[in-house]
């Protein structure tokens, strides 16, 4: 099990009843041990009609790159928040007993921490700030998970996270000499979200969610990572 902040564990235990959006601009109550749910009124099959262009030029026009950034971002966006919605009602949906559980506090948690790491990488996506090399490895990432190939999809998740270092971490010496430069070929290799705090934390919890939707979207063993029966 992952490692959680005491704090967010203890914020979920003190945690009353609170309001949530009804995706219509009003409130509704949810329940003590429920988790806060942003409605995006929207489904699979949307999604995956919107995502057909996903990383590819719509027209030869020009001037069409800010477009195809623009369109890019919303997609990945509106399908992370709809990973993050089927995760909260999947955890809204257990029995007041799992909830209160120490196991269920956990998940809670686990989901509220993964809210707060996302905010980042939602608000660059909305304002289309995110890095480029960022956005070109969640293209192949999203595309994948539309597909159901969560083998390829893990793929390309640990070339954004580790990139291609060309030694393992800790080796120093290659052969009889060591590698003038290695240090280097290191920084260059190994992608930037691990040195970045904020990148780190959402790239984290873009993996839970990318786990999340192997279990919601299920495919046959051999496209899955780590493959369980839920």
């Amino acid at each position: 099990m992952e490692k959680v902040d005491a704090a967010y564990l203890e914020e979920i235990v003190k945690s009353g009843t609170h309001n949530t959006t009804d995706g219509h601009g009003g409130e509704k109550k949810r329940g003590k041990n429920d988790v806060k749910i942003e409605e995006m009124n929207t489904t699979i099959e949307e999604i995956i009609e919107q995502a057909q262009y996903l990383g590819k030029q719509r027209s030869k026009r020009p001037n069409t790159d800010d477009e195809q950034r623009r369109s890019d971002c919303a997609v990945i966006l509106k399908f992370l928040k709809f990973l993050l919605e089927l995760w909260g009602r999947r955890l809204n949906d257990r029995n007041e007993l799992d909830k209160r559980s120490t196991q269920g506090r956990l998940m809670t948690a686990i989901y509220t921490q993964t809210q707060e790491y996302l905010k980042p990488l939602f608000k660059q996506l909305t304002k289309q700030t995110i890095a480029d090399d960022i956005l070109k490895h969640l293209i192949i990432i999203i595309k994948y998970l539309l597909e159901r190939d969560y083998v390829h999809a893990n793929d390309a998740y640990l070339q954004m996270a580790i990139g291609n270092a060309p030694w393992p971490i800790g080796v120093t010496m290659v052969g009889i000499h060591a590698r003038t430069g290695r240090e280097k070929i290191f920084a260059q290799n190994i992608a930037h979200v691990l040195n970045d705090e904020t990148q780190r934390k959402y790239i984290q919890a873009l993996k839970r969610l990318m786990t999340q939707c192997q279990k919601m979207f299920q495919t046959d063993p051999s496209r899955c990572v780590e493959y369980t029966k839920d």
